[in-house]
């Protein structure tokens, strides 16, 4: 990944608008119905390659973070934002190829409002990327009636490619606006981040935000709460600790079907009775950081670790200075 030297130049936002009904002077605004839109809900990461949690937000593919804007210092870049709102601690990363993320937003409080159309919507996000690289973050709205089904058409910010940023490391702010279809009931804001890269952030967004103006009724951002799980009920579940290895390492395309290398005949064996999972990825490279985010939530430090126990070591040893049994983690390593 190459780095050229930063050039403090402004970002200019662009700004599509659809045409509408005006909506009257003083009809009322929603607050920003997206939830943890600006990435400060959870403690963010300075590591450049870990997954994180991402409150409020599914994400429906790769793998995604909340990066500090701190972590950008690692690579010796110091991204511009737009001046406007305020610039946190954190951002929304992928170390995730393709990752995309997204909110479902229930606004039928202003479904008579809507149908009427008398509700406009402004959607608007921080959308960025690295330097002169390709990868870029980009927004999107569907609206959905009551069935699920489209109720117009989508609202898409492709997000600003390199030429956009003046080939800087930052964000600039798009964003669009326009009247809300009838019939709509619910709007799915998607955050993709298109990136080839693996394990590595190259693609930023923030500051996500979806209004609605006119008859909103009591129209109100949802809470804060755990994603909600489609996993069935279980008897029995099964872990397996295998060591890790870039997909593209030990999977190709051959004739346009999924082979695993020679290297490795036992679990090609496998893989020919089973189900290849093409969308399964872990917290941290190398393996170690893996097993102790899985029984603790997280990897308590910056960068790789070999030795989980040192992890142990050092937090133990932070809080108190008295003799106590050491906490031992097996590692599969060899």
């Amino acid at each position: 990944m190459r780095f050229s030297k930063l050039r403090r130049l402004a970002l200019v936002g662009c700004a599509i608008v659809m045409s509408a009904p005006p909506v009257m002077a003083d009809a009322a605004t929603s607050p920003n119905l997206i939830v943890n839109g600006d990435a400060e809900a959870h403690r963010c990461t300075r590591d450049w390659t870990a997954e994180t949690p991402v409150p409020g937000w599914r994400v429906v593919r790769g793998a995604a973070s909340v990066l500090c804007y701190s972590a950008f210092a690692f690579v010796g870049e110091t991204p511009v934002t737009p001046a406007t709102p305020p610039q946190g601690k954190a951002l929304f990363a992928a170390p995730g190829a393709d990752t995309a993320m997204e909110q479902s937003v229930d606004v039928g409080a202003a479904r008579e409002g809507i149908d009427r159309g008398a509700v406009r919507f402004e959607l608007s996000g921080w959308l960025g990327g690295v330097d002169d690289r390709p990868e870029r973050a980009t927004l999107t709205a569907v609206f959905l009636d009551n069935e699920g089904h489209a109720a117009g058409a989508p609202v898409i910010l492709a997000g600003p490619d390199a030429a956009a940023r003046t080939y800087t490391t930052g964000l600039v702010a798009e964003k669009a606006s326009g009247a809300v279809p009838a019939r709509t009931r619910r709007i799915v804001v998607t955050v993709a981040f298109v990136s080839g890269m693996t394990s590595f952030q190259n693609a930023f967004a923030d500051n996500i935000s979806l209004t609605l103006t006119g008859d909103v009724g009591s129209l109100a951002p949802g809470a804060l709460q755990p994603p909600t799980a489609d996993i069935p009920k279980l008897d029995h579940m099964f872990i397996l600790m295998m060591e890790n290895t870039n997909y593209a390492d030990v999977v190709s395309l051959v004739g346009g079907a999924p082979k695993v290398t020679d290297n490795m005949p036992y679990l090609a064996s496998l893989a020919a009775e089973g189900v290849l999972m093409t969308d399964s990825w872990g917290t941290y490279h190398p393996s170690d950081q893996n097993y102790v985010a899985m029984v603790a939530g997280d990897t308590f430090r910056f960068g790789p670790s070999t030795t989980p126990i040192s992890i142990c070591r050092r937090r133990t040893s932070a809080t108190s200075s008295k003799p106590r049994a050491r906490l031992g983690v097996v590692s599969s390593r060899k």
